[in-house]
């Protein structure tokens, strides 16, 4: 029977993807490979880049925000509706510890580093600067890592610096957004959260209000895969519902995670929030999709999205 490659990032939650075999309703094996955006995990890195430019697996974890962009000009990459990266944006702003700021009320007008405008959790960021802090995101001047289209109302330029970390230490930035933390003490020692404790009270209360943690991360399949595979959708859904259940069952154990509080945390957002948060299908997802095209419109990105059921359809 034929092979179904799905490339995706080892998250906790996609440990159980490679730990059994899973099978589709006509009999093709799921080939899962944890192939990394940013580092390499073994199956090499730049997943994006290699399914959007060589459509090299059947199915690939991607930015979402390069998904909506890819989809409204091209028919060969279909959506499906798993969602396997969710981030807020409040604890994800850095600044340097010499800097006074602690909003962006305090930061108005000046330069923000992202490694890409595009990024999702950059269109996330923009969005809540207006949305919780009635700041337009085009008071800013926006500096990325490297060229790319630029919305017509941005405000960007080019960083003359090696890395975003560089360029925050020397002045030319005065944030940065980072959906990765740079590993070791030194990144700690001369940056601080720009919302320091207060970003997951924020956080905490976006979740509660919106009912979602915002969608940064979506599965896309190959066109001509999914009218091979008709029911490939209900099956990879099942297959990674089946995969978050049994990663978070294995969190029932205090001493699960390295960290060792890792437990209370687990029980103060099962407390705090109702409903499912990672749950998959489109439904469960609407308003958060809805949201995010909203912003990417509204920001420059794409043209805008009419229905959200579209993304998922050949």
């Amino acid at each position: 029977m034929p092979t179904i490659s799905v490339a995706v990032e080892p998250y906790d939650r996609h440990l159980p993807l490679v730990d059994r075999d899973w099978t589709a309703t006509d009999g093709s094996t799921f080939d899962v490979q944890f192939v990394g955006q940013l580092a390499d995990h073994g199956r090499g890195k730049s997943r994006h880049e290699r399914m959007l430019q060589g459509l090299e697996f059947d199915v690939a974890e991607l930015s979402l925000s390069s998904f909506l962009i890819q989809r409204q000009k091209r028919t060969d990459l279909v959506g499906l509706p798993i969602f396997p990266r969710r981030m807020f944006s409040f604890s994800n702003v850095w600044v340097s510890r010499r800097s006074s700021a602690g909003a962006w009320s305090d930061l108005r007008s000046g330069t923000i580093g992202v490694p890409v405008f595009q990024m999702s959790l950059a269109v996330v960021a923009r969005d809540d600067m207006e949305r919780v802090e009635d700041i337009p995101w085009t008071d800013f001047t926006w500096a990325t890592a490297g060229d790319e289209p630029m919305p017509i109302a941005a405000t960007a330029q080019r960083l003359t610096s090696v890395s975003l970390s560089e360029a925050l230490e020397n002045g030319e930035v005065d944030a940065i957004i980072t959906p990765e933390i740079p590993q070791g003490e030194d990144f700690a020692r001369k940056f601080r959260r720009l919302y320091g404790s207060r970003a997951q009270e924020i956080e905490f209360e976006q979740l509660r209000t919106r009912n979602y943690a915002p969608i940064v991360h979506i599965l896309a399949a190959r066109a001509e895969v999914v009218e091979q595979h008709p029911s490939l959708a209900v099956d990879v859904a099942r297959m990674f519902a089946d995969s978050y259940r049994i990663a978070m069952e294995r969190y029932d154990d205090p001493a699960w995670a390295m960290q060792f509080w890792t437990r209370l945390e687990v029980e103060r957002q099962r407390d705090a929030v109702v409903g499912d948060t990672w749950a998959h299908g489109l439904e469960p997802n609407r308003a958060a999709l809805r949201d995010f095209c909203d912003a990417a419109a509204h920001q420059g990105l794409i043209a805008p999205v009419a229905e959200v059921d579209e993304l998922f359809r050949r």
